[in-house]
């Protein structure tokens, strides 16, 4: 396994110092250290996602399992996409160079990769996302799943928007797969319908337990991937891309078999509940662009909204727009079975890499690094991805971008 170390940081040395000098060194070290960890503390359960120097691990701090390159939870090893920052670029670099070698980075391994970019018109990324693999359930009640988890994984994208949208996906992301995982903890029987209602539950508590009234000032997407055995579950809010695609290598041909629907203001079913408890729905020349209207009590207007189906966006609540998820399962044993040719990965990703990129552009770029190039690493094709889905000419509205994918084991 490689290790990637910079040289900037191997190199640090530190001065001579007299002994009052090296007391008051030590006294100012101590106060960082300790207002350091407190705001890591903070960051990571109030709403902002923790800062590191360097998302590289050294092998020498790699816990037993080195899956889990960086965090290790009771819930699972766990990927968060990084900002792509210079920093990252540079590490991207190093990556090439290691010609495709599973290196112990935060971010990415040869199976899974998470990246985000904030967008040029955003003062902040409002995009969160989290990768957990293995996808561990604590205190399993369920024999027949015993030792089932080592394929089991969740992938889960949260586009944040309004004042505090940033927020809201951000306490998705620090708690949804684990209310996920405790609510499976608590059956002594597994069945799709009741996994889906366990899904559809924690959509609504997640909603309903937004902390300081964040449902009244923002919003998020919610597009969840949970596989679980050969079972696979897609649950959505919102306009977030999740889909499940194969690819062929005898005919070299990649497909997307599953995506989960764009919940849209238009659509008939969600026109007419949202008319239904009040509401109105704007629908422009291109209805993909539809809004639902409601009058913000905080703000003392009107403001619309373009999905029918959100976590938070409380207001809209009132008229229509609901947190329950529209969730389908996939039995990954028929799929197989009908493709037997074929290898799977599933891509889950914000709206904001379709604005100039199709889904099957991502599928093409994402089978082709999983399946074809043999120095592909998925963390360099995850850049790859978001750098060709930025225009060469930035004229309109520019929002962020966050994508990740993870091959199928079989």
């Amino acid at each position: 396994m490689v290790t990637i170390q910079r040289q900037r940081l191997r190199h640090l040395r530190l001065p001579k110092v007299s002994l009052i000098n090296g007391g008051i060194l030590l006294l100012c070290i101590v106060a960082l250290v300790a207002t350091t960890a407190i705001a890591f503390f903070k960051s990571f359960h109030l709403g902002q996602q923790p800062m590191s120097t360097s998302n590289i691990i050294p092998k020498s701090f790699l816990p037993t399992n080195d899956r889990c390159a960086y965090l290790q939870s009771r819930y699972g090893c766990i990927i968060l996409p990084p900002e792509l920052t210079n920093d990252i670029r540079l590490d991207i670099e190093e990556i090439k160079q290691a010609r495709g070698a599973d290196i112990p980075i935060s971010y990415g391994n040869t199976h899974e990769a998470a990246m985000s970019l904030q967008g040029r018109d955003h003062a902040q990324n409002q995009d969160r996302g989290i990768i957990v693999s293995p996808f561990r359930i604590p205190s399993q009640k369920v024999r027949s799943r015993a030792g089932a988890n080592k394929t089991d994984f969740m992938v889960a994208i949260y586009d944040g928007h309004g004042d505090d949208g940033h927020k809201v996906s951000q306490y998705l992301q620090n708690n949804l797969h684990e209310r996920i995982a405790d609510k499976l903890s608590t059956l002594y029987t597994w069945s799709d319908e009741i996994i889906k209602q366990a899904l559809n539950e924690t959509f609504l508590e997640m909603d309903r337990e937004l902390p300081n009234d964040l449902g009244k000032t923002g919003g998020s997407t919610a597009s969840v991937i949970l596989r679980l055995g050969q079972k696979m579950f897609f649950a959505n809010v919102g306009d977030s891309l999740s889909f499940l695609a194969k690819y062929d290598d005898i005919n070299d041909e990649t497909s997307i078999l599953y995506k989960n629907r764009f919940d849209k203001p238009h659509l008939p079913e969600e026109k007419e509940r949202i008319e239904r408890m009040g509401g109105r729905v704007f629908i422009p020349q291109f209805p993909i662009n539809s809004r639902v209207i409601a009058f913000d009590r905080i703000r003392h207007e009107m403001v619309t909204l373009g999905m029918s189906r959100a976590i938070g966006d409380w207001f809209h609540g009132e008229v229509g727009v609901i947190a329950e998820p529209i969730v389908d399962v996939i039995d990954l044993d028929d799929v197989i079975q009908q493709n037997p040719n074929a290898q799977f990965f599933v891509v889950s990703s914000c709206d904001g890499l379709y604005d100039h990129r199709d889904k099957e552009f991502v599928a093409k770029r994402f089978a082709n690094c999983f399946f074809q190039e043999q120095d592909c690493h998925p963390v360099v094709r995850s850049v790859n991805v978001i750098d060709l889905a930025i225009p060469k000419r930035i004229t309109g509205y520019h929002d962020d971008m966050t994508v990740m994918a993870v091959r199928l084991q079989l």
